[in-house]
């Protein structure tokens, strides 16, 4: 039943940030970029900050690290897996310069930089760590919205 709860309120999130986006002519990737992906994370930050207050520290690593991290592993490997069983197993070629492959290679980068991060900080969720996360963020966020502009979508 939580499921088909969860399920249904993302339906009803993207929908209505959908709308709200063209209502303010703001293309849907853009509203999907921001407003949806910190729709979807704002509940794991609320989790791992009462975490943390409440002295349960290895909660709040769990939360800040293993869901997100989760979250980009499996869609990653969903993703290439479809993409490969549409081609029927073929070898899918990663070091191409376009579309899927340029943006799963980034997205990898960065979550290299957030373990090694995360490993520098001794596994603790830091002021400084916090920082370097919104700024690999906002880097990443400028990227994709330089693509979404550029290309004239």
């Amino acid at each position: 039943l939580s499921i088909l709860w969860l399920g249904a309120t993302s339906f009803l999130l993207s929908l209505c940030s959908v709308r709200f986006g063209r209502a303010l002519l703001i293309p849907d990737s853009v509203v999907g970029l921001t407003i949806d992906s910190i729709g979807t994370s704002l509940p794991n930050l609320l989790a791992a900050v009462v975490a943390g207050r409440s002295g349960r520290s290895e909660t709040a690593i769990c939360q800040a690290f293993g869901s997100n991290t989760f979250d980009a592993l499996v869609a990653f490997g969903l993703v290439q897996f479809i993409k490969s069983a549409t081609t029927g197993f073929e070898p899918i070629g990663l070091l191409s310069a376009g579309g899927v492959e340029r943006d799963s290679i980034i997205d990898l980068v960065l979550l290299f930089l957030y373990v090694w991060f995360f490993y520098f900080f001794r596994f603790r969720l830091t002021r400084g760590f916090g920082w370097i996360c919104i700024c690999l963020y906002a880097g990443w966020l400028g990227y994709q919205l330089f693509l979404v502009y550029s290309s004239g979508k």
